[in-house]
């Protein structure tokens, strides 16, 4: 069995008497699914969501636990479509500044309604778009194609600081989410504008501003943060 990650899912090849087969598992987690690997002896008592247990073999067990019910888990080929229209992985050394400002030249919609598109860059949540474009300082309703080559190589930073960031800090905890140890992640402690409206963001403390800058708006049914003071479209 070999694990993977391709943009938001979690990817479980499988095999049988070694030989590695067409299929494997596709699992998205959602909000708040949690995967727990334990020993069959140990019998675990079930807990509950607990939507699917899988013997992975004669020692191990796979369980996947979701309260909200957003995740699933899926038996499919390695061609399947969920994962040949995703787009560009944003930590991979391959994916430059560039391939980022090509992508906008033909886009009309909004900056941050790309970076949510899975199938431009794959992994991006809202919570993350939200928090890069504040560093980036471009505003979330911002024409794609209308960004300077500049102002792109600034976003294409912003990703992956704020992603690799994200990770070290074992993600964001909002409600349901934590670890398979119980424990939460702590993002959710560096956010500069994202959940933050009618305060002031740390640039513009920075600067001496007082009044708050952050506000609050909806994109494509999404909750959108920004500072209407440094981010500008």
């Amino acid at each position: 069995m070999k694990l993977e990650r391709r943009g938001k899912y979690i990817v479980i090849s499988l095999a049988r008497d070694s030989r590695p087969l067409k299929n494997i598992l596709l699992i998205h987690l959602g909000m708040s699914g949690v995967l727990y690997l334990s020993e069959t002896a140990e019998q675990p008592k079930k807990k509950t969501h607990e939507h699917i247990k899988l013997t992975l073999s004669a020692s191990q067990t796979l369980t996947f636990r979701d309260p909200r019910r957003f995740g699933f888990v899926d038996f499919c080929d390695r061609d399947d479509p969920a994962l040949t229209r995703l787009g560009y992985e944003p930590l991979s050394p391959t994916f430059c500044a560039q391939d980022l400002y090509t992508v906008t030249r033909v886009r009309k919609q909004t900056i941050k309604s790309l970076l949510l598109n899975q199938q431009v860059i794959a992994g991006i949540g809202n919570i993350y778009a939200s928090e890069a474009l504040f560093v980036a300082r471009i505003a979330p309703s911002a024409i794609a194609g209308s960004l300077t080559r500049v102002r792109v190589a600034r976003l294409h930073a912003a990703i992956r600081d704020v992603l690799t960031k994200a990770i070290k800090a074992g993600g964001s905890s909002m409600r349901d989410y934590h670890h398979p140890d119980g424990n939460p992640g702590y993002f959710q402690h560096r956010w500069q504008v994202y959940g933050q409206q009618g305060m002031v963001c740390p640039r513009c403390v920075s600067k001496g501003e007082h009044t708050p800058c952050i506000v609050r708006t909806q994109q494509q049914g999404r909750a959108t943060y920004h500072c209407r003071r440094s981010q500008r479209g």
